[in-house]
This record gives C-alpha cells, sequence and structure tokens, in this order.
C-alpha cells in the first residue's frame, strides 16, 4: 500500500511539473509576444515620427503632418472612403485603392504618438474606425496577388496593431480573414513580407502559435540556397534564378534586420549563424553593388525604369544601423557603409574594393577604388533581368546582354532611362534595328549559351559571354584591372539585314566631347560624327581608346526625348522628358561575319593625360578570336584569358601557357613564383589541366623535365560553388 501511495505521489509530482513546466512556456511565449507587440508598435510610432520630421524639412505642400491628416479627416465621406479613390480599380501597379490603407496606417500612427495633439483625438478614431469597417466590408482588390496577399495584409495589420484595444471585434475578425491570405507557401523575399504579416496579426490577437509558425519562416528564410533566396556567393536571387540585391533583395534584408533587433532578448531571437549569413548577403553581396548612394541599374530588376528606384540604397542606412548592433564584430563596416550613403564618405573611400566575380548570377563587379563598374551577362542558368512582369520594364530586352555602367560620382545616369536608345545600353552588340522590343513571354528569360562566367582573384578580374541573341552571335570579353578594363569582341556574325552595332557608352553629356585622331586632340563639332579614324575619345573624364581599328565609330551629343510610360506603362510621370546624352557605338555594317571589336575603357583622365595614356599603357591584347581572347597586364605580369576551345597562349619571352578544356584563367607571374586561377564558365566540368613552360611545385602540379613542362590539375568545385574560382599557389623550383 505504501508503495502504491509512494508511486501516486511521485507521479502527481511529475505530472504536476509538467503542467507547472507547461504553464511556465506559455507564460514565457506570452511574454515574449508582449515584448515583440511592444516594439512593433513603436517602431510604427517611431516610423509616423519619422514622417512627420520628413514631411517639416520638405515642407511639404507647405501644410504640416496635423494639417494633412485634418484634410483627409475632412475629405473622408460618411461611409469612410476617400473621393479620390478609385475602389473599382483592379489595376496590377500603382493600384489606386492602395491609398485607402497607406492613409488609416498614418492616420493610427497619428493617434497613438506620444505627445502629439491627435493623440487620443475621438474624431479621428472614428474616421479610422470608419475607414476600417468600410475596407473589411467593401474588400477591395488588384489583379495583381502583391497587393492582395502582401500589401494590403500587412497595412492593415499595422492599423490593427496600432487601434486593437478599439476595434470593434466583427470588424477586427473580417480584417483578420483578409490579413490570413498571407501564408507561408512562398519562398524569399515575399516568404519574408507575408510571414512578417502573421507576425503582426498574431501580436494582435495573442497567438503564440502562430507568432512561433511566423518567426520560423522568417529565421528558416536566412539561408544559404540554390533556390530563391541568398546564394551561395552571397547574390540574393527572386522570381527564378535571377540577381535581385534591390528590390526583393533589399527587402529581405531591410527586414529581417529589423527582426534582428526585433526578436533580439527574445526566445525567438536570431542565431548566430543566421546573423552570419544575414551580414554576408549585406557586407559581401549588397554592398558590392552600391556605389555610394547609387545603386547599380543591374541591381534593380525589372525596377530599373522607375526614378525613385535610383535611390533605393538609400534605405540600407536603417538596416546599417540595426545590423551594428546585431552584429558588433562588423560595427565598423556598418558605419562606413551608412556614412557613404548618406554622402558623409566618398564612394569608394571606404568598403569593398578590387573584383568580384558573382557566379550564381553571371555578373562581375569591379571596384578598385576611383571608380565603379560591373558587367552582366546571362546564361542558361540564369535569368535575364525579367521585361515580363506587370508591364514594368518594357524595354529592358539587352540589360542582362554584356551591358556595363561605369560610375566616378554616381549620377552619370540619372533618369536617363526613357530617353535611352535600349539598344545601345553601354557594352551591348545588337541589330540597330526600330522593331518593337520582345516582352512577356515572346522575351525568353534565360540565355542560349552556358559558357558564360568569369575568373578572379580578388583585384583584377576576367569574364566572358558566349553571346547568342536572335541570329546575332559573338564572343564577348571583359578584363578588369586597376586602372580601367578592355572590352574585346569576336566572331560578330549575323544574318539580319540591319546593321549591327556595339555600344561603348550612353550616359548622361557631362562635359564637352574631346577626340584623339592621328596622335592629335580636338573637340567634337555639331552632335553627331561618323569616322574611321578616332584612335580615342575622352569624355567626363572616362576615356575610350580603340586598340584595332574601326570602319566606323560614331559618337553623338546633343538631346534625346522619351516618357517614363514608354518603359513603365503606368509611371505616374507621364509627360515627356528631354536630357542631353553622349552616345558612342562601334558600326560593324550590315551581314556582318566574323566581324571584331577591342576598345580600353579608363575613368580618370583628364585633356593632358588623355593623349600620353597609350604611350605607356600596361595592358596589351595578346588574343582576340573566337577561340581565344586574352591581354597581359605587364605592370601586373598578369595574364587574362578566356579560352573557348582547349588550346595554347603565347606570352612572350617564349613562355606558353596549355589548356585542355574551354575555360577562364588568370596567372599572375612572379619573380620565384605564380599564382594561377581558373574557373569554369559552363559549371559542367570536373577537371581543368594547365600546362606551363618551366618548373613549378604546387597542389595538383606535374613536372615533365623532357619538355620542361609543368602540368597543374585543378579539380573545380561542385553544385553551388560550380563556377567560382580556383586559386592555386606555385613556387618555381
Amino acid at each position: 500500500m505504501f508503495r502504491i501511495l509512494l508511486w501516486f505521489l511521485l507521479m502527481t509530482t511529475v505530472v504536476l511539473a509538467g503542467q507547472d513546466c507547461s504553464a511556465q512556456t506559455v507564460s514565457g511565449g506570452e511574454r515574449d509576444l508582449s515584448i515583440i507587440a511592444d516594439r512593433l508598435r513603436e517602431e510604427l510610432i517611431a516610423r509616423t515620427a519619422s514622417y512627420r520630421r520628413y514631411s517639416r524639412r520638405q515642407n511639404r505642400a507647405r501644410t504640416s503632418p496635423s494639417d494633412r491628416i485634418r484634410q483627409y479627416l475632412g475629405q473622408q465621406k460618411a461611409d469612410g472612403s476617400w473621393p479620390e479613390i478609385d475602389y473599382q480599380d483592379r489595376s496590377r501597379t500603382h493600384w489606386s485603392p492602395s491609398r485607402h490603407t497607406r492613409v488609416l496606417t498614418m492616420l493610427a500612427g497619428a493617434y497613438r504618438t506620444p505627445g502629439s495633439e491627435l493623440t487620443g483625438d475621438r474624431t479621428l478614431k472614428e474616421a479610422i474606425l470608419s475607414g476600417l469597417t468600410f475596407w473589411v466590408d467593401q474588400d477591395p482588390q488588384s489583379d495583381n496577388w502583391w497587393y492582395n496577399c502582401i500589401d494590403t495584409p500587412g497595412k492593415l495589420g499595422n492599423v490593427l496593431l496600432l487601434m486593437e484595444d478599439v476595434v470593434p471585434n466583427a470588424v477586427l475578425r473580417k480584417a483578420e480573414q483578409i490579413i490570413r491570405r498571407s501564408s507561408f507557401k512562398r519562398t524569399g523575399a515575399n516568404l519574408i513580407w507575408e510571414a512578417g504579416n502573421l507576425l503582426v496579426l498574431a501580436c494582435v490577437i495573442r497567438d503564440v502559435d502562430l507568432l512561433q509558425a511566423a518567426i520560423e519562416h522568417i529565421t528558416r528564410e536566412i539561408r544559404i540556397t540554390t533556390d530563391e533566396g541568398i546564394q551561395a556567393d552571397f547574390s540574393f536571387h527572386q522570381h527564378g534564378p535571377q540577381l535581385y540585391m534591390s528590390n526583393y533583395g533589399e527587402v529581405f534584408s531591410s527586414n529581417n534586420s529589423r527582426y534582428a533587433a526585433l526578436l533580439a532578448g527574445t526566445a525567438f531571437a536570431l542565431s548566430r549563424e543566421e546573423i552570419r549569413i544575414l551580414s554576408g548577403l549585406i557586407l559581401e553581396g549588397q554592398q558590392w553593388f552600391l556605389w555610394g548612394r547609387q545603386f547599380d541599374y543591374h541591381a534593380l530588376g525589372r525596377q530599373v525604369d522607375s526614378p525613385g528606384a535610383t535611390w533605393r540604397g538609400r534605405r540600407f542606412r536603417g538596416v546599417c544601423d540595426r545590423m551594428a548592433a546585431a552584429d558588433p564584430e562588423h560595427a565598423e563596416d556598418y558605419r562606413n557603409f551608412a556614412a557613404r550613403l548618406s554622402g558623409e564618405q566618398q564612394p569608394g573611400e571606404t568598403g569593398p574594393r578590387g573584383n568580384r566575380h558573382f557566379w550564381r548570377s553571371d555578373i562581375m563587379v569591379h571596384r578598385p577604388g576611383h571608380f565603379y563598374v560591373s558587367v552582366r551577362m546571362h546564361s542558361t542558368r540564369t535569368y535575364a533581368t525579367e521585361a515580363r512582369v506587370n508591364r514594368e520594364n518594357l524595354k529592358g530586352y539587352h540589360l542582362s546582354d554584356g551591358a556595363y555602367f561605369p560610375m566616378q560620382r554616381g549620377d552619370e545616369y540619372h533618369e536617363i532611362q526613357p530617353v535611352w536608345d535600349w539598344r545601345k545600353l553601354p557594352g551591348v552588340t545588337y541589330k540597330d534595328t526600330d522593331e518593337p522590343f520582345p516582352y512577356g513571354r515572346e522575351a525568353r528569360r534565360s540565355g542560349n549559351t552556358d559558357f558564360v562566367g568569369g575568373v578572379s582573384d580578388g583585384r583584377m578580374g576576367a569574364a566572358a559571354m558566349d553571346y547568342a541573341k536572335e541570329d546575332v552571335k559573338a564572343r564577348k570579353a571583359w578584363f578588369f584591372f586597376d586602372a580601367g578594363w578592355i572590352c574585346l569582341g569576336a566572331g560578330i556574325s549575323t544574318e539580319t539585314d540591319h546593321h549591327v552595332t556595339t555600344s561603348v557608352n550612353q550616359c548622361l553629356l557631362k562635359s564637352r566631347v574631346s577626340l584623339l585622331r592621328g596622335g592629335g586632340m580636338g573637340t567634337m563639332d555639331g552632335q553627331r560624327l561618323e569616322a574611321g579614324d578616332l584612335e580615342g575619345v575622352l569624355h567626363d573624364g572616362v576615356g575610350t581608346y580603340f586598340l584595332e581599328a574601326q570602319s566606323t565609330v560614331v559618337a553623338r551629343a546633343g538631346p534625346q526625348s522619351g516618357a517614363w510610360t514608354s518603359i513603365e506603362e503606368r509611371s505616374t510621370r507621364r509627360d515627356p522628358i528631354t536630357q542631353d546624352v553622349f552616345s558612342l557605338w562601334i558600326d560593324h555594317g550590315a551581314r556582318p561575319q566574323g566581324a571584331s571589336y577591342a576598345y580600353m575603357v579608363i575613368p580618370g583622365l583628364t585633356p593632358d593625360t588623355f593623349p600620353t595614356f597609350t604611350e605607356n599603357t600596361p595592358v596589351r591584347v595578346l588574343s582576340n578570336s573566337p577561340e581565344l581572347q586574352a591581354v597581359y597586364v605587364s605592370d601586373q605580369q598578369v595574364v587574362q584569358a578566356a579560352f573557348y576551345k582547349a588550346g595554347s597562349l603565347a606570352v612572350g619571352e617564349g613562355r606558353t601557357i596549355r589548356v585542355d578544356v574551354p575555360c577562364l584563367l588568370m596567372l599572375r607571374l612572379r619573380e620565384d613564383a605564380a599564382d594561377l586561377s581558373v574557373a569554369d564558365p559552363t559549371q559542367k566540368l570536373g577537371r581543368i589541366q594547365v600546362t606551363l613552360d618551366g618548373r613549378y611545385a604546387g597542389d595538383g602540379s606535374a613536372y615533365l623535365a623532357e619538355e620542361n613542362t609543368t602540368t597543374i590539375a585543378v579539380d573545380l568545385p561542385k553544385q553551388a560553388l560550380a563556377g567560382s574560382t580556383i586559386q592555386l599557389a606555385l613556387c618555381t623550383e
């Protein structure tokens, strides 16, 4: 009997202990939920205060924020709607009803802002509730799922969080159903958005399980993946294998840096590994694409057609502030990043320096300190910049065809998009025609070739693209060094009757155009020049030198006109604009067969230094053929080569480089050593064998005494690392 009683007491204790533990867990979850909800409200209120300060600085419409709110109150109709909003509109972009929920969010923020003259105002409260009731009863929806599943749920959740103690239960339940259109089904930035909406809802309805599920889905996306999201090279993909460092990528970093601060000190805090990966995306990825406060156009995705998207980089100031606290190990990096975004530091004063190839996204970035340039490509593995969603980016067909946008200050292309000749984006080779651009499903997203990639040693790099666009074919390569870069094109062929051109640059006209001809300098007269004897052109401190004779080079400097609506159908900026534009291109003629080009671009020159730079140029072209494109940078003793087939390259002084498969290669020669960098642009090979004259020792090397050559077998990375550069240090013996 005693044993039975003892057993009963023991089991009762275990059960009670389990109940206490469960109660404690629930209590802890509710406590964390309250902490998170309070932080969310503080964030929303701070955002309202920030908007008020911004409005005062801008003197917007010469009315105070409080006056603007009273205007909204005075304009609101009895049913809670506003007369200027078209609630029947179903547009995919610039959806008119979204203004209603935006106004409600602003009104709710004013109602809850401590010290505001409208805090707790009864009339304001009734207006908010009336507007909220109208919305949940009418439930306006767009033909774009994004508004229905992300934008509207997000704004409604914020209103409920600020007004939850006064919202009638019936209205709350209807709003909850709308917010639950957000789900956990998507990926990348879209999932972060939707899970964030459900996190806010969890705080409103006090649902710890929903809170935990939302946070788990958010943090689960902070990982390295081959799907949409953060890639192994710290680029970011959305809408398939497509580069999106801004737009979706910026949303991802912004929201997750918020969650790093929001969840800190709770049971849901981000792990050290999640912070490390998020920091990698921002500092090793996105930071590389920002020159000062200017985002590289390649990073913007389809929103390259928007004037506001140019300045999206400024939003990273908030990201930097939050990450400096969440990742104190890199706090100084974040402070410098923010200082460049604010203009306190010059674009290249701090931050990334050198060369980086993002092999998962087919783009190379080069920033030696005094200028910035990147070259964007696409292959059978990656998508071109999308030109098929929501009638946006209607002319972006060539953005991933080897285009580049060099910057020194960062303002070289500000709002040039409406007036661009989009077939002559800098670096692009294509037909000179007025035919409509392929759009939507007509525009192939992935490339037609797999030999697309880059090799980089961190300081210098080479990128190459086996280019095939419709009936235009070419082998295009770019070789980046400290002073600038060389562009080579070979095998340019087409059956079209249209002339084929290669654009050298097309930017805002910022200075006079100087010409180098016959060793002498002159100034371009008039708005257009066609010549076959140009040796170089200087504009805005950027010098271009033609390294092989071109039958026709065309320079143009003058006004070009266009409209934002020509590239983004529902743009709110509908009036035509005119910009003065500098254009420089090579005309290869009609039906070219095996045409080529070779030119060098050097930023940071003056009219005095421009004529003499080539006299002591450290770079020379070793080969420019459809089989092999290569250069030698003498001051660095670096050979850069794109082998489109197995073969050999004579580099001078009796030395030869041989490869047994197509590849990209860099060889940095030193007195008693060499650094070899190789990459497989097809991302299919398992091994590359490189043979050098002389005797070297290093991993995978084998010396053949009879021929006095060394063969280095390089095992290539697989899966997510395929296409990345392998670097080997070789010593002479």
